[in-house]
């Protein structure tokens, strides 16, 4: 099968990640809202606390767009996370809730950029 599937945003041979990305699994979200720290800016809310590998994953509210929409958001969040170099801790989880979707880079990486920092500060 070729690899037509994996979005265009992505190049899934080359990317600059630092360190492997384990998704969260859809058991642990309840954990995230109900014990990590929350902080929000602009239509994102990032939940995150510590865990013994590097976690990140993400949901999309229904009420942020169509599918289309919000799969283009998936789309832009994972190249985002693969592509670009972010401020992410080894020994933590980031769970991203979405309550707007996506439509550019730019603006995703900058808030997901701000997200990251700010949830980094609160730790110290």
């Amino acid at each position: 099968m070729a690899e037509n599937y994996w979005p265009a945003v992505v190049e899934k041979a080359d990317t600059s990640l630092r360190y492997r990305v384990k998704p969260i699994p859809a058991a642990a979200v309840d954990e995230y809202f109900s014990r990590g720290k929350r902080v929000s800016r602009k239509g994102i809310t990032l939940y995150h606390q510590p865990k013994p590998a590097l976690e990140v994953g993400f949901l999309i509210k229904r009420k942020a767009g169509n599918a289309v929409c919000r799969n283009r958001t998936r789309r832009l969040f994972w190249g985002t996370i693969h592509n670009l170099d972010l401020g992410f801790i080894p020994d933590r989880g980031y769970l991203f809730l979405f309550h707007n979707a996506f439509t550019a880079t730019g603006p995703l990486y900058e808030a997901i950029n701000g997200l990251i920092a700010q949830a980094n500060q609160s730790r110290q």
